[in-house]
């Protein structure tokens, strides 16, 4: 049915591009893989199930401008960020087109700037505008998205999870934070991929020369073991009710292999949720009393949802359906043959999301990273990306941690331990790092200053 041996080359030349591992280590991988998507192989007749006929999602103008200020809404209550959210409020009309329809005083935002990059005006705290940016960045969407329906458990669609060619990603492409959690999703049991893709493989970002999909719209599901349950991840880049309602009519066709029930598996999605409650105890009738977790309801029992779904103990991918503070109430479907669900036993057989990694480098040292994939060691002595967690030292070349270095003069050299000790010192009187060709002793106060220190008091030896 599919060449595993095309599909490792294949594989290989996607983390050889995207990921610099020259010589990737993946049997161990693409045998945990086989083993944990097994029923999912076979419910779907082999990797990817294909719907026979193109499926379209459309968002009318009002829909689009009712969810662009409500995200608007979002960055003021949540975010905290009033410039921002009226910045946004004022490009209502250029918002879906990621295009400034009204320039700020003084032509630093001019007509026709990106949208998003104009955010980094009124937000400069890195990780939050980083946020920002990525959920508008779901929302950019035409007004009709039309491709075909797979359900998958390619390993390439793993990789492509957040590399597309239609403006969307998140925090699992293949350059985000997330990265190795893909790998997690392909090693677990409960994992699988639904997506909309455009009618032609073409070439992704970080794919170098292998063609392959391109997903107009994402989901990936979690569906338990014992099939008794299964929830919705989030969707990306838009939500769409009737799209997912869709998916689950098809999935409990493809159920219908081995199951030998005449009606539908599961029968709708839910997302009730309860967080709150009155006590008929209380004095006072009108106090809310909270939850200590999200519960499900289900069949009359209210469930909590850490007992339902578990992210494994190594998992290295981001948990939506218990961590995202925008997809809050997740949707799930029950499945349906009786009137009857064991409660404890769904709460004794969890949906454990993600899967223990091996390090790609080496094929031995699991990764505990996000970020990377390979073990701390092999990305200490062969990576060569700089970002939020690693850099190099500029006075020795040494790859180091963010987190270790020394922020060295004016231009915010970043150093390594072992040249802070050597090669700089830490001026007595503003308290700043330099390099040690800037050091000066005042005399009269016995300190050693910088530079800028030592020409205010004066000094220049």
């Amino acid at each position: 049915m599919y060449d595993i041996g095309e599909i490792k080359e294949q594989f290989c030349e996607v983390i050889r591009e995207s990921q610099g591992i020259e010589e990737p280590q993946v049997d161990w991988l693409f045998d945990e893989w086989a083993k944990a998507k097994e029923k999912f192989i076979e419910r779907f007749g082999g990797l990817i199930y294909e719907w026979p006929e193109p499926i379209e999602f459309t968002l009318d103008e009002k829909e689009k401008r009712y969810r662009a200020a409500s995200f608007a809404d979002r960055v003021h209550d949540m975010y905290n960020n009033p410039v921002l959210a009226e910045f946004i409020e004022e490009n209502l009309d250029g918002f879906f087109d990621n295009k400034v329809v009204k320039a700020c005083e003084g032509g630093v935002i001019p007509l026709g700037m990106k949208l998003l990059k104009a955010f980094k005006y009124f937000e400069h705290n890195k990780a939050t505008l980083r946020n920002i940016q990525d959920d508008a960045s779901l929302l950019i969407q035409e007004n009709k998205i039309k491709g075909k329906l797979c359900f998958s458990v390619h390993p390439l669609d793993f990789l492509s999870s957040s590399e597309n060619t239609y403006n969307w990603r998140s925090c699992h492409a293949l350059d985000g934070e997330f990265r190795a959690g893909n790998l997690s999703y392909m090693t677990d049991c409960v994992t699988f991929m639904v997506y909309l893709k455009g009618m032609d493989d073409v070439e992704l970002p970080n794919f170098g020369n292998v063609k392959w999909n391109s997903k107009k719209w994402r989901m990936l599901i979690y569906a338990a073991e014992t099939d008794e349950i299964i929830f919705a991840g989030r969707q990306y880049p838009f939500s769409s009710r009737s799209g997912i309602n869709t998916v689950l009519h098809i999935y409990n066709n493809l159920c219908h292999y081995d199951a030998p029930y005449t009606f539908q598996k599961y029968m709708y999605w839910s997302d009730d949720y309860i967080y709150n409650y009155h006590s008929s105890q209380d004095t006072n009738p009108s106090i809310m009393r909270y939850l200590d977790s999200k519960y499900l309801i289900i069949k009359g029992s209210l469930v909590p949802l850490e007992d339902i779904v578990k992210q494994g103990p190594y998992a290295l991918n981001y948990n939506d359906v218990l961590n995202s503070s925008c997809y809050q109430t997740p949707y799930y479907a029950v499945w349906n043959p009786t009137d009857y669900h064991n409660i404890e036993y769904m709460k004794e057989h969890p949906i454990v999301v993600g899967g223990d990694v091996k390090c790609l480098h080496c094929g031995d040292v699991y990764v505990e990273d996000t970020e990377t994939m390979r073990c701390e060691g092999c990305e200490m002595d062969y990576g060569t990306e700089i970002n939020d967690v690693y850099t190099f030292c500029s006075c020795c070349g040494r790859r180091m941690y963010v987190d270790d270095a020394y922020i060295v003069g004016d231009n915010e050299e970043l150093v390594c331990g072992y040249c802070y000790d050597s090669e700089c010192f830490q001026c007595d009187e503003c308290g700043d790092i330099f390099y040690n060709d800037e050091k000066h002793y005042c005399e009269e106060t016995e300190m050693y200053l910088c530079s800028h220190c030592c020409y205010n008091k004066g000094e220049r030896r």
